[in-house]
């Protein structure tokens, strides 16, 4: 598991410009607005896997308290730069440093997605440990008809080497749904959206179905 995190972290830290061309002007404010709908006054969200901070801008642009996390350097680097009032550091989420219950929420939009389903129940009890009794998780995955998806050296083409960026599948959304019982959260699923990207110049693969899930602690 360690490779996939150290490619992964290679990967992003390589199109961390690309990404924030394309993304960081376009949060999805429908799954946005359907997530802070059900948060107190002065919620304190992270933003876990901020990448550029898109949303920790528009969360905090709303008047929310909000921490952002992402593994890549370079990214961190753009989030500061964009979110200049918000605290952004680089951590893995697959170990915080953060207290027990410390969030009213957590946002982990398009970065779980990166989590090998032999860590995912690993990093699920990591989020239940920061996220406090009554508060709210929002994440998503992607459905395909493979166990997982990963980016060529080709695809990502210019002086790029090696593995790119791994991607997670699930199967459907009731495989996923299993997997955030196992780890104690109730879900209840958005809806599924499909996402084109072009992060990625030559990718094989452009689009994808995305399931969305907001989900309390059982």
């Amino acid at each position: 598991m360690a490779d996939i995190t150290r490619q992964n972290k290679i990967a992003y830290n390589y199109l961390a410009e690309s990404y924030t061309k394309e993304w960081a002007k376009k949060p999805d404010v429908e799954l946005a607005e359907a997530f802070i709908k059900l948060l107190p006054t002065n919620a304190h969200i992270l933003d876990i896997g901020c990448g550029p901070g898109h949303y920790s801008l528009y969360f905090h642009e709303r008047g929310f308290i909000v921490d952002g996390v992402d593994f890549s350097e370079n990214m961190v680097s753009i989030a500061k730069a964009i979110c200049k009032d918000i605290n952004i550091n680089i951590q893995d989420m697959r170990c915080l440093n953060f207290e027990e219950d410390a969030f009213d929420a957590l946002w982990v939009c398009s970065s779980f997605v990166h989590i090998h389903k032999e860590e995912a129940i690993a990093v699920l009890t990591e989020f239940k440990r920061i996220l406090k009794k009554q508060g709210v998780l929002f994440i998503n995955a992607i459905i395909g008809d493979s166990d997982y998806r990963l980016e060529t050296e080709d695809e990502i083409g210019g002086t790029f080497k090696g593995d790119g960026r791994y991607f997670q599948w699930y199967p459907n959304s009731r495989v996923f749904e299993e997997l955030l019982d196992s780890a104690g959260f109730a879900a209840n699923e958005l809806g599924s959206k499909l996402v084109t990207s072009q992060v990625v110049k030559k990718a094989i693969c452009r689009t994808n179905q995305w399931v969305n899930y907001i989900c309390r602690l059982k």
